[in-house]
């Protein structure tokens, strides 16, 4: 009946959504036993970045549940951590590791995960003093900053910045393994790659 098949579809969305957040932590472990010491970005604390929204118009509803999350990580060197958050300023050298998954979308027939590295990060504004200020960029433009195929080269009124990723299909990634192998190895080489 109706009442069974909506509490399913829930527990599935809730089940999912733990998932998602189990496998971004063991990520996000496994990066700071990397020698460059790779720490998670927290730009409105210790979460995910991703569009929700509860309007009751057509477009609002749409977003009622995300469908994309993306987190940050950056060598411990760049980043400051202060009540829960980060701060991390721009500066010569500074290197974003990034990761986005896309549950859904009218492109894909399957969830994906891209994952990458992003360089020559600069505010256009002058009140825009940290990344952290320009992540939603992701949010709500992440089909514009990941349209090149496997690079990025973004500027909006705010902020511009070039980057690499790689794409795979989420649900190929099915353990420790698959992560070390199949994104961190060759994320970690596109980070040493790109010389800033």
């Amino acid at each position: 009946d109706i009442a069974t098949q909506t509490k399913n579809a829930l527990t599935f969305v809730k089940k999912l959504h733990f998932e998602i957040s189990f496998f971004i932590k063991e990520i996000e472990g496994l990066l700071l036993e990397e020698e460059e010491r790779f720490t998670i970005l927290k730009p409105a604390g210790y979460s995910v970045t991703s569009r929700t929204s509860s309007g009751l118009d057509s477009a609002g509803v749409e977003f009622w549940m995300p469908k994309d999350f993306t987190v940050f990580f950056c060598t411990e060197e760049f980043t400051d951590s202060t009540k829960g958050t980060t701060i991390t300023k721009f500066q010569k050298g500074l290197k974003i590791l990034f990761m986005h998954i896309r549950l859904s979308n009218h492109n894909i027939d399957e969830p994906k995960i891209f994952f990458g590295v992003l360089y020559d990060i600069k505010p256009k504004k002058e009140d825009i003093k940290k990344f952290e200020k320009i992540v939603w960029v992701f949010s709500y433009l992440a089909s514009k900053v990941l349209s090149q195929n496997l690079k990025i080269n973004f500027e909006d009124n705010y902020s511009s910045f070039k980057g690499k990723y790689l794409k795979k299909n989420l649900l190929s990634i099915q353990s420790s393994s698959d992560i070390k192998k199949r994104i961190l190895e060759p994320l970690i080489k596109i980070f040493n790659d790109i010389k800033t």
